[in-house]
């Protein structure tokens, strides 16, 4: 053999742990009495906002308001605030959280006008703006697509009660707005990617272009319109309440209007459900969930997740039965796929709570798999409707003032679950390499090693042994690490033919291998089986001739080849190739 050519592989191994797969809650909030109007949005900082409107004043004499709670990455409370005001009452309805970190608040004033709120990250009032254009307006949602802001309501025409579409800029001047369907109920209105609305009324759909033209409308029967809806890639998803008692199910509605798949029916045992899209491209249903049939007196919070084809991937209860009846859900996903669910629960008296898990890792203390759906609805029925558009003029109203007080709204954890133990071993043998990549996914944690580094990722020497504290935002993490050096794979390629005629071309067997050989043994037989030559040594040669030194006719031949090579210092590895090859002369 007259060389043999090496290939150095290198593999680093990876340790991965989400940054918010850590820690998942059940927080309650029992100091102030609340509405059915749980919002909750995620905000870039990796925090999130959660809110509702106070079931009665917080103060004697006050006009009726509403608290926001701000949490941070770590889902630590940095401030929790009332809005109020000296001269009119604040409805809240929704929130949503713009590109820049602030928070926007909206809902409908005691004198019936249209509110939009905006506080910076930290809580500070930046500004209050009142749109009025009727005796009676209302609003409904808001939803926030990069510089513009969507507010969608009902407001009185005449003597019939419409929908309308605000857009606003960032500031909160108006770019546009426009009014359309008599109303048939309360509604929502979502953004699309590319700029698109997405409206229901009632138990309709209709969407609009992003000039607020209609696209289509379709108005849906034998099934009612259970939740808000949420765009999807080529779509809109949204629940319906099917014909059975505390069962909703979920539909997928394309292009046009058209109905692309239905789920099954899911158990709901509360009359509104709420829906957030995923990274990966699922669905997030929250509702809740109740184990007896008929008159609901307990059920529990729910999330179902679907595939992007209505399939359910997996399904969690949160036992929490002790509290009461637990209703309006109110959720969210971030782009870790945590998912937040905020709502109320109601015994003596009503509360609220704010709920967080990333499933598949840290369901929480009190979430338990559940795997309770049912059959396919039949198919939705749909039909055209007549929705056009008119010109509509909101005045801003810049008269109202608004405070807020810090208030003790600090929610007490019922129950905090962190991802896996805190003493963790991690034994790994090292292949092909003496190397080893430690990392993690913590985007917030602290790194102390044993050797005195504070290094987040680290390149490790194997074999040896290694001790790190991750620190994060809800616990530390010992990790010991042990390395050893695993068995390297040894690859053998043999030519399938050369030509030993004494030209200097491709005379003698050339082998290739990834490493180098201790020991190698080389056989030569013929078709009948007759070893025809045999070598061995840690280096080896043939050009073609027998045990004697004859050379051997033009012909096909079958070799077998024993070779061991060192994986670390004193161990070695064997192998056997066998095949055939061919001489040329």
């Amino acid at each position: 053999m007259n060389s043999l050519k090496l290939a150095h592989l290198i593999v680093g191994c990876l340790l991965y742990l989400s940054s918010y797969s850590q820690n998942s809650f059940v927080q309650i909030m029992d100091q102030v009495e609340t509405w059915e109007n749980s919002s909750v949005a995620d905000c870039p900082d990796q925090g999130f906002v959660v809110a509702n409107d106070l079931a009665r004043p917080f103060t004697d004499g006050a006009k009726h308001s509403f608290f926001m709670v701000k949490y941070d990455s770590c889902a630590q409370v940095e401030w929790s605030r009332l809005f109020e005001s000296d001269n009119f009452g604040l409805f809240l309805q929704d929130v949503a959280v713009g590109p820049d970190g602030g928070i926007y608040a909206t809902g409908a004033t005691g004198l019936q006008d249209i509110f939009l709120l905006k506080v910076d990250v930290t809580g500070e009032i930046l500004w209050l703006n009142a749109y009025h254009t009727s005796d009676y307006d209302r609003c409904y949602s808001i939803d926030i697509l990069e510089d513009q802001v969507l507010l969608f309501g009902n407001f009185l025409d005449n003597i019939e009660s419409r929908n309308y579409n605000l857009v606003t800029d960032l500031d909160g001047g108006v770019r546009w707005a426009r009014r359309y369907a008599e109303q048939e109920g309360d509604g929502g209105a979502a953004f699309g990617a590319d700029g698109s609305i997405i409206c229901r009324n009632g138990n309709s759909l209709y969407e609009l272009d992003p000039n607020g033209n209609p696209l289509w409308a379709n108005q849906y029967s034998d099934a009612e319109i259970s939740s808000q809806p949420i765009a999807m890639e080529g779509g809109y998803a949204v629940s319906f309440t099917a014909p059975e008692a505390q069962q909703q199910f979920v539909a997928m509605i394309g292009a046009a209007g058209v109905i692309q798949w239905q789920s099954e029916a899911l158990p709901a045992a509360y009359e509104l459900s709420d829906l957030a899209a995923t990274m990966d491209g699922e669905i997030a249903f929250a509702n809740t969930y109740s184990a007896t049939e008929g008159e609901v007196s307990t059920s529990m919070p729910m999330i179902t997740l679907l595939s992007d084809k209505g399939q359910v991937t997996a399904q969690y209860q949160f036992e929490l039965s002790e509290f009461g009846r637990f209703i309006d859900p109110s959720c969210t996903v971030n782009d870790e796929n945590g998912i937040t669910l905020k709502g109320k629960y109601e015994n003596e008296f009503s509360y609220d709570y704010v709920l967080r898990i990333t499933p598949d890792t840290a369901l929480g203390c009190v979430g338990v798999p559940l795997a309770e759906t049912f059959e396919t609805p039949a198919p939705l029925k749909q039909a055209p409707v007549n929705v056009t558009a008119g010109p509509l003029n909101f005045e801003r109203v810049d008269t109202f003032h608004i405070a807020y007080q810090d208030i003790e709204l600090n929610p007490w954890p019922y129950c905090d679950k962190t991802r896996g133990e805190e003493f963790l071993t991690l034994d790994s043998l090292v292949a092909c390499a003496d190397t080893f990549l430690f990392t993690t996914e913590f985007e917030e944690a602290i790194y102390e090693w044993s050797d005195g580094s504070f290094d987040p990722d680290r390149v490790l020497q194997a074999p040896g042994k290694y001790k790190v504290d991750v620190i994060t935002c809800n616990k530390t993490y010992h990790y010991d690490i042990n390395l050893d050096l695993g068995k390297c794979p040894c690859p053998m390629f043999v030519p399938n033919a050369f030509s030993p005629n004494g030209d200097g071309i491709n005379d003698i067997l050339e082998l290739h291998a990834t490493c180098l050989f201790r020991d190698f043994d080389l056989k030569i037989f013929n078709r009948w089986g007759e070893m025809l030559y045999h070598i061995a040594g840690p280096e080896v040669t043939w050009d073609g001739r027998t045990l004697n030194g004859q050379p051997l006719p033009n012909g096909v031949y079958v070799y077998a080849i024993d070779y061991s090579w060192e994986i670390y210092p004193g161990f070695l590895r064997q192998e056997m190739a066998t095949g055939t090859i061919s001489i040329i002369r």
